[in-house]
């Protein structure tokens, strides 16, 4: 039987102790001396039969029962078997750095999630023992006092920029009787994702596109699908959008509300929004103008250009949004039809019908606040 070793994992050392490291199956297996053996050999293009062989006239009577093992932990994968290589190929090219960071952060359908309730709590203890980093470091300089009027002379735009910007918030009460409106969910979906200008080559490609964000190299990498549960005219299921079209093209279905949350995160609070817009990254078109791996932050950047764009909208519309980045990224991957290879998830804004009563727009503490007040009054009392 011919074997390879899986592309997916590295050998790294920890405290003298030499760990097989997979990210794409986010485990880590300690490799025995023989285990080491046999990878160095297999990776030589040995067969298993003659590396089995070979160790057992050095003493390593277990080395078939180890390399059996091997296989079943994904360490060693049989010859032409390309899952998960496969996977990796295309970050492969960036370097295996990246392709590390990314699969190690991606989360599967059976990623665990910690519980709201809980983590508040953890938090709220850690603040009261003084383990809270500083808001802003302490810096030893000279400074300068920076007031914030709003000078009668600037526009009537600006000045209302201004208040969106500062009515902004984090809104997770919905309405649970009200659909999101079609003009407002179309408006939401056409006014930040369709382009305002496309520049063509002489075949008619495009080669750069302008949106109401900016992207790197106007190549716009970020897309979106779009998980629709109850908006007025649409029906509920899964899209994709085709943002030079202006169309949402049905790729899935409508999710039940035990799947709409496992989605994204198992957060119970998403229960009664209307719909989730899903950010997602196309490494090959980045790529295609940037080698260099630096690009690869480019998207997550676009991504926070985006979701604040909505924020800023959403607030204008009178509706509520929330961005979230604890979703389940392989979920989402199968419900959009996305090509996890070059399509990943970054995350996902969650819009509903502002809830009048529980808005969110009261004064009351945010979590982070919260700690930082926690901490102030411990130590000032």
């Amino acid at each position: 039987m011919e074997l390879t070793v899986a592309r997916s994992g590295t050998i790294n050392f920890f405290d003298g102790q030499a760990v097989w490291d997979d990210p794409v199956h986010q485990q880590q297996v300690r490799l025995l001396p023989t285990a080491l053996r046999i990878i160095a050999q297999v990776s030589g293009g040995n067969d298993a039969e003659a590396v089995v062989d070979s160790l057992s006239r050095d003493g390593h009577h277990n080395a078939r029962d180890l390399m059996s093992a091997m296989l079943g932990a994904g360490i060693l994968q049989p010859a032409g078997d390309a899952d998960a290589q496969d996977l990796m190929s295309e970050l492969a090219s960036w370097g295996p750095g990246v392709a590390h960071f990314h699969f190690s952060g991606r989360t599967t359908a059976e990623t665990v999630f910690v519980d709201e309730r809980l983590l508040d709590l953890e938090l709220q203890r850690r603040s009261l023992d003084g383990d809270l980093p500083a808001y802003f470091p302490d810096v030893i300089g000279s400074r300068i006092d920076l007031a914030a009027p709003v000078p009668e002379s600037w526009s009537e735009q600006c000045s209302a920029l201004l208040s969106l910007m500062r009515a902004r918030r984090s809104r997770r009460a919905y309405s649970t009787t009200t659909p999101f409106s079609k003009e407002a969910f179309s408006l939401l979906l056409t006014a930040l994702h369709t382009p305002t200008h496309i520049a063509r080559d002489h075949l008619g490609r495009p080669t750069k596109v302008r949106r109401v964000v900016p992207s790197a190299g106007g190549l716009q990498a970020v897309d979106i699908g779009v998980v629709v549960r109850s908006v007025e005219g649409i029906e509920a299921g899964c899209y994709r959008f085709d943002r030079v079209a202006g169309q949402l093209i049905a790729v899935g279905p409508n999710l039940g509300q035990r799947s709409w949350v496992h989605a994204l995160g198992e957060q119970e609070w998403v229960n009664d929004a209307s719909f989730a817009v899903v950010y997602f990254g196309r490494t090959r078109l980045i790529r295609w103008k940037y080698a260099r791996t630096r690009a690869y932050r480019s998207l997550f950047l676009e991504a926070g250009h985006q979701s604040y764009a909505a924020y800023l909208l959403a607030e204008a519309l009178g509706a509520a949004h929330t961005f979230i980045g604890a979703v389940r990224d392989e979920t989402l991957e199968r419900l959009l039809q996305l090509d996890p290879r070059h399509e990943f998830v970054i995350g996902a804004s969650v819009f509903g019908v502002r809830e009048p009563e529980t808005d969110g727009t009261s004064e009351d503490l945010t979590s982070f606040e919260w700690e930082r007040q926690a901490l102030h009054d411990t130590r000032s009392g």
